[in-house]
């Protein structure tokens, strides 16, 4: 029984390193996770940000097209106090860091953070 349980604990570990190399996001210094990516869109407090694509590829896309197209799509909810939303346009590149993700198909988040990299 208990070599049973240590191989499916093997198991669980060397699914979740498996899983955390074949995502794109990062960790910083205060080990929060961050993504880089486009913004697909923008409505209130929330946008899309997709990656493998460029803006000019996804311009003039739908949204439905945009989520097909790209590798990875995450909505993230930005927190109120996080400004940078207001300068922030369609096409922009960006990172954005977060907690931690909703892992459906488009992923969905909470950032706490953007940067505008273009």
């Amino acid at each position: 029984m208990l070599r049973k349980k240590g191989w499916l604990s093997l198991f669980f570990v060397g699914s979740m390193f498996y899983l955390l190399s074949c995502s794109n996001q990062t960790f910083n210094e205060a080990g929060l996770m961050q993504m880089e990516g486009i913004v697909a869109k923008i409505s209130n407090n929330e946008i899309l940000v997709v990656e493998g694509v460029t803006s000019e590829e996804i311009n003039g896309l739908s949204e439905q097209e945009i989520l097909e197209y790209s590798n990875e799509a995450t909505y993230f909810t930005l927190l109120e106090n996080n400004r940078s939303i207001d300068d922030l346009i369609v096409g922009n590149s960006i990172r954005v860091w977060f907690e931690a993700l909703n892992l459906s198909k488009p992923a969905s988040g909470i950032g706490s953070h953007i940067e505008i990299l273009d």
